[in-house]
């Protein structure tokens, strides 16, 4: 192949050109990537607005104190409500019941006292396990692309030899080509001035 220096315009188009075809089926695979990485920060986005305080100490203490709220919330009145329903319903009959019924409204307002407490803590939890699935699926993406884009350099060595290796992807060359192919650039080597400026 010609020296890249001694190449006209219309040749250096050319090679661009070609260049830019043989990477195009790549722009999936980044596509899919840039997909992935969207889901994962704005993810991460989720579980950093689930964080409360930063200590350990604070942590525990905003945990006590939201639970013996949602203690006094939802058990008391339930263990009432429960309380009062057997003789409401069945009379003095019920009335025999009611301790029982009222340590089942105790049981269920401690359990939803629980989980309102700690419901930011499971879903931070959740979410955090579901970001290392994520982080795994982009890095075998990312590894998948790097083997591809380095399979489809490796077949095409002649064309991409004219490209310095720092420069042989697809958008890059897609700026290299519409500098010259609009004149803003007549070599490659201006072209890779223009991009860095």
């Amino acid at each position: 192949m010609k020296d890249v220096s001694e190449m006209t315009r219309e040749e250096l188009l050319d090679v661009l050109g070609k260049c830019k075809q043989k990477l195009e089926p790549l722009n999936a695979e980044i596509n899919e990537i840039f997909e992935i990485r969207d889901i994962y920060y704005e993810r991460e986005d989720q579980i950093s607005s689930l964080v409360g305080p930063s200590s350990i100490i604070g942590k525990v203490l905003l945990s006590i104190v939201k639970l013996w709220f949602f203690f006094a919330v939802f058990t008391i009145p339930l263990a009432l409500i429960f309380e009062e329903i057997p003789g409401a319903l069945f009379g003095e009959a019920g009335e025999a019941v009611s301790t029982a019924t009222s340590l089942l409204g105790v049981f269920l307002g401690t359990v939803l006292a629980i989980y309102v407490t700690f419901k930011k803590a499971i879903k931070r939890k959740l979410l955090a396990r579901g970001q290392k699935d994520l982080w795994n699926q982009m890095q075998q993406a990312q590894n998948k692309l790097d083997n591809n884009h380095k399979k489809i350099i490796a077949e095409n060595s002649e064309i991409f030899s004219a490209i310095p290796e720092k420069y042989q992807s697809y958008d890059i060359i897609s700026s290299f080509y519409d500098y010259i192919n609009d004149r803003r650039a007549d070599s490659l080597k201006e072209a890779i001035n223009l991009f860095e400026a």
